[in-house]
This record gives C-alpha cells, sequence and structure tokens, in this order.
C-alpha cells in the first residue's frame, strides 16, 4: 500500500525518517498482488485499469476516460511551458532508454570445442546455423 506524507505535517520528520529505515523489499505477497494485478488488466482492460486507479491513486478515471483525445493533449501541451515540455522530453527518452534495455538481445552461442553445430539464439528461439553448410538441429548436436 502507499504511504503519504505531507511536509506540512507535525511529525513529517519522524515519519519519513522511519520509512526510509524500513526494510522495503519485495515480498512473495506482493509479488503475487502485482501478478494478479498484471492478469486482471490483461483480461478486462481498461475497466481494470479504472477500477486499480481508483483504488489505489483515489481518483476516478470512468468520468474522463483512459485515452486523451489528441486535440487535448495539443492543446494541454501549448498551455506548458517551455522548461516543463523539456522535463517530459527528457523524461520520456530515458523511460524509452531503460525499457528498450530491457527487450531481448540477440545472442550467438559460437561452436564449442568437439560440437559440429553453430547455433544462433534470438531472443529465445533457436536459429538457423552461422556456417554455410547444413545446420544440424539442437537436439541433434554432437558435442
Amino acid at each position: 500500500m502507499p504511504v503519504r506524507f505531507a511536509t506540512t505535517d507535525a511529525n513529517f520528520d519522524g515519519a519519513f525518517a522511519g520509512f526510509l529505515a524500513s526494510k522495503r523489499e519485495v515480498s512473495p505477497d506482493v509479488e503475487q498482488s502485482v501478478r494478479a494485478i498484471i492478469a486482471d488488466v490483461r483480461q478486462r482492460g481498461d475497466a481494470a485499469l479504472v477500477e486499480y486507479t481508483r483504488r489505489f491513486d483515489q481518483f476516478d478515471l470512468s468520468s474522463l476516460g483512459v485515452r486523451m483525445a489528441e486535440a487535448e493533449i495539443r492543446e494541454g501541451a501549448r498551455g506548458c511551458d517551455a522548461a516543463t515540455l523539456a522535463a517530459l522530453a527528457m523524461a520520456k527518452a530515458r523511460i524509452e532508454a531503460y525499457h528498450v534495455r530491457q527487450l531481448p538481445k540477440d545472442e550467438r552461442i559460437y561452436r564449442q570445442p568437439r560440437c559440429r553445430a553453430w547455433l544462433a539464439l534470438v531472443g529465445d528461439r533457436v536459429g538457423r546455423s552461422l556456417r554455410p553448410r547444413r545446420a544440424s538441429p539442437v537436439t541433434r548436436a554432437r558435442c
């Protein structure tokens, strides 16, 4: 559950220091909850997003909808100052770069000593031989 702090609270310093000192690693029950939420969103789509946003963020998306029209986005961007737009562009670039690094990378597995097949592993699929001659399947590689 999210913890909320306000700097105007009388006990802010103590509460925030306690939060920083607390143990916050991933536990199995949190992982189970997250997996259940992701599965629910995959199954029910926007309806689940609206429900979880209301539950966790105390914000009701049902009146606004999940998607904004392009015209609304352009109008909102025109109302932003240059520093805010630059910060949003930098955040977008950083988020994209982070997620690109999470994509599966092409890897090559080269021939091992006394092995007759050369294989290329692309993502999680085994590809064709890197050698010009006919490839042997992984299950038939004589290593």
